[in-house]
């Protein structure tokens, strides 16, 4: 708990902020693109979303050693 913290707060200085950008750019695109429509992410989902992005580059560092034969 302690980790996550630490790093949410030097990694945005406001990460509500960065949600609401991202959700104001969302409610853009769904003006324009009536057909098409994105939802808005919640708290939950814009941090669960953010550390899938963390969890994935940490795989594509070790994938690497999946085909490496002695």
């Amino acid at each position: 708990m302690v980790f996550s913290a630490l790093f949410r707060h030097l990694t945005f200085q406001d990460w509500r902020a960065s949600l609401q950008k991202m959700n104001a750019a969302i409610a853009c695109h769904n003006d324009q693109e009536a057909d098409n429509n994105v939802n808005l992410f919640s708290e939950s989902e814009f941090l669960t979303g953010f550390a899938l992005l963390i969890g994935a580059s940490c795989y594509s560092d070790h994938g690497k050693l999946l085909w490496l034969v002695y």
